[in-house]
C-alpha cells in the first residue's frame, strides 16, 4: 500500500513540474505583452449561453439575430415587478419556426444577477410578420436589479407536421369601466384555421408600446376550427402599465395567427 502511495505522490510531483516549466528563465518570457491587470474584471456576452458566473459583468443593450428587428418593445418596473414586452418583426425572406430572447439582469455596476428566457406562443413567422415576447418577473429577490441585457433570436421547432402561419391584426376596445380588452376578429384567409394564438398590445398616444398581454377566446373553437368569414371574440384584463400620470392610451390592437397543419 505505502508504495502505491509513494507513486501516487511521484506522479503528482512530476504533473507539477511540468505545469510549472522549467524554462523560466527563458529570454522570451522578457518579451511577452504586459498582463492585466490583477484588479482587471472581464466584460463577457452570454447572450447565446446559459446563466454566466455572477462575478462577469454583461453589456447591457438589445440585440437581435438572424434578420430579426424589434418594432416596438417596453420595459418598465411597477410595484416591485418588471414588465417585458417586445414585437419582433421576421425582415427575411425565410419563415422563422420562432423566436426567443435571453434577457439577463443586471446590477449598478452590470455584474449578472439573473436570466430570463422569453418565447413567442406565435410560431413559423412569415416574411414580414411579427411575434410578440412578453413576461413579468418579480424583483423581490433582486433589489440590485438596475437593467437589462437582452438578445432576441431565432428558435427552432421540431415537427413532423407541415405548419402554415395566417396573422391577422384588429383595432380593440379599451374597456376602463370593465376593466377588460376586447376584440373581434374575422377568418378571412379561406381556410379553416387551427389553434389560434392572440396578443393584445397596448399603444400610448404617441405610438409606443406600453404593454403586451396573452389574449383569451371568449369561447371554444368548434371542432372543425376556426371557418372561414366567421369570427371570435378575444379577452383580456387591462394589463399594467408604466406607473406615470400622463399616460394616455392612444390605441390597443389584437394580433391573432392562425393555423394550417398538414403531413409532410
Amino acid at each position: 500500500m505505502n508504495k502505491i502511495w509513494q507513486l501516487v505522490m511521484l506522479t503528482f510531483i512530476i504533473v507539477m513540474l511540468a505545469a510549472c516549466g522549467g524554462d523560466g528563465d527563458d529570454e522570451s518570457n522578457e518579451t511577452s505583452s504586459t498582463p492585466a491587470p490583477v484588479n482587471a474584471i472581464p466584460t463577457v456576452d452570454f447572450s447565446l449561453l446559459g446563466d454566466p458566473i455572477s462575478s462577469m459583468r454583461v453589456p447591457r443593450g438589445l440585440r437581435t439575430n438572424g434578420n430579426l428587428t424589434v418594432v416596438d418593445k417596453s420595459e418598465f418596473v411597477r410595484d416591485g415587478v418588471l414588465y417585458l414586452a417586445y414585437v419582433v418583426r421576421n425582415d427575411s425572406d425565410e419563415v422563422k419556426e420562432s423566436v426567443k430572447a435571453v434577457v439577463q439582469l443586471v446590477d449598478a455596476e452590470d455584474f449578472f444577477l439573473a436570466s430570463l428566457n422569453l418565447s413567442s406562443p406565435a410560431t413559423h413567422i412569415p416574411p414580414s410578420g411579427l411575434a410578440v415576447l412578453q413576461r413579468s418577473f418579480n424583483l423581490a429577490n433582486y433589489p440590485e436589479f438596475d437593467g437589462l441585457a437582452v438578445t432576441i433570436v431565432p428558435d427552432v421547432i421540431i415537427s413532423e407536421l407541415e405548419i402554415n402561419a395566417y396573422p391577422t391584426v384588429v383595432e380593440a376596445i379599451w374597456d376602463v369601466a370593465a376593466d377588460k380588452l376586447e376584440a373581434q376578429v374575422s377568418n378571412e384567409h379561406g381556410l379553416p384555421l387551427q389553434t389560434p394564438v392572440a396578443h393584445f398590445l397596448v399603444y400610448d398616444a404617441e405610438g409606443s408600446l406600453l404593454n403586451a398581454i396573452p389574449a383569451t377566446l371568449s369561447e371554444a373553437l368548434p371542432t372543425e376550427g376556426w371557418l372561414p368569414n366567421t369570427s371570435i371574440t378575444y379577452t383580456a384584463k387591462i394589463p399594467p402599465l408604466p406607473d406615470q400620470a400622463e399616460v394616455q392610451i392612444g390605441r390597443v390592437d389584437l394580433l391573432v395567427y392562425g393555423y394550417e397543419y398538414s403531413t409532410q
